[in-house]
């Protein structure tokens, strides 16, 4: 997922692992990617992903 991407409902926006267990994130409306922070290794409370309402022009 990139700044801009268009994504649609139901679509995994992120897998997070932990104690051997995987969580998908999902987005729930359509939306539009406004900030993405990749990384390997994240800490409770962490940013991880920006949605907006999508824009008409795509």
């Amino acid at each position: 997922m990139r700044p801009g991407q268009r994504i649609d409902a139901g679509a995994t926006l992120r897998a997070l692992e932990g104690m051997k267990l995987e969580t998908h994130m999902t987005a729930e409306p359509d939306a539009e990617a406004a900030l993405v922070a990749p990384g390997e290794q994240v800490q409770a409370k962490e940013l991880l992903v920006v949605l907006r309402a999508p824009t008409s022009e795509q």
